[in-house]
């Protein structure tokens, strides 16, 4: 009976991803604004002690805390070609409940693309801002 080389034992890989960021604090971007990775939506301390109430969802994994803040999750591929335009009518009203709550945080896997668009897009939006000053926050 002929029977399939055995395959050898692979050990699981503890190599970080550098392309994220590995912080797992929300940084406020003004009064009430909160951005951070997917890590600082982890950290149900930190939200918590910064008055989160809310929490803009736009790394495609599931709500980590559903019973103790209001989500948001808006499936957006981090690619340069995503329809981020389509999301911020929506995302707009629902930033606006969450700082009025006390706080909202915009968190994306890395912490620095999709989040970082919402915060422009909402600044943007809703206090007539230009990209460059809404980059500058």
């Amino acid at each position: 009976m002929n029977r399939p080389p055995k395959m050898p034992k692979c050990k699981p890989s503890l190599a970080l991803d550098t392309n994220i960021v590995q912080d797992n604090m929300p940084q406020m971007v003004l009064p009430g604004i909160f951005i951070g990775s997917i890590h600082a939506a982890f950290n149900q301390e930190a939200l918590l002690e910064n008055g989160i109430t809310h929490i803009l969802n736009a790394s495609r994994v599931p709500a980590t805390f559903p019973r103790h803040f209001t989500y948001l999750s808006v499936d957006l591929r981090d690619r340069e070609d995503a329809n981020i335009l389509s999301c911020i009518p929506t995302t707009n009203i629902f930033l606006e409940a969450g700082i009025d709550a006390g706080g909202v945080l915009i968190h994306c896997f890395g912490g620095r693309s999709r989040s970082a668009g919402f915060v422009c897009a909402y600044l943007m939006s809703s206090r007539g801002w230009s990209l460059d000053k809404a980059l500058e926050v």
